[in-house]
């Protein structure tokens, strides 16, 4: 039998570089059970690491993703990996962190895997810039959880009828109040 060892999901540096790799990889391999036109991006530059075909009807369309590691939250955050340049860029004076929206990508797919089970959080950029936010917790990010979010990522109104199905007023993500007005409008 071959088992999962779930402290390799946690770590820094060059582990949690390996570990961010495989990850990418195990979304992927997920994705094309149910989006089998999925793909890897190889890009070093991109904001995105997973291309998404979604064909509805006869015509496709596609969503960037990017992939990020779950471990207790789905960070929303980009542009901070090593090297000389990683986090600041002396020329203009800024910080090249940013977080992740409708211009960088269409989805933000937070991974959380321990022994026994793999869990996928598929969290629209669209609700990222509502939330406010450079991360969010995975006990609020499970009704984010469903493959339907990647059909409705970038459809607001749709997305937003589908999220009250799935949401009670008692669920943790109601006391964010960006998310609470905007979902009760």
């Amino acid at each position: 039998m071959i088992e999962f060892d779930d402290h390799l999901i946690y770590g820094t540096g060059k582990e949690a570089a390996v570990a961010g790799f495989a990850n990418e990889l195990i979304v992927l391999a997920m994705l094309m059970t149910n989006y089998p036109n999925s793909s890897k991006v190889d890009m070093p530059l991109a904001s995105y690491d997973i291309i998404i075909e979604r064909t509805t009807g006869s015509h496709a369309s596609f969503l960037r993703a990017q992939v990020k590691t779950a471990s207790k939250s789905i960070p929303f955050t980009g542009g901070s990996r090593g090297g000389v340049d990683r986090s600041y860029d002396p020329q203009i004076h800024q910080n090249k962190q940013y977080t992740q929206n409708i211009t960088t990508s269409d989805l933000v797919i937070g991974i959380h895997r321990s022994k026994g089970q793999t869990v996928l959080y598929l969290i629209p950029t669209l609700v990222i810039s509502i939330l406010g936010q450079k991360s969010l917790a995975n006990t609020k990010a499970d009704v984010f959880s469903d493959w339907q979010i990647i059909d409705l990522c970038d459809k607001e109104s749709e997305l937003k009828e589908h999220l009250r199905q799935r949401i009670t007023t008692s669920h943790p993500l109601m006391k964010i109040d960006s998310f609470n007005t905007w979902i009760s409008t």
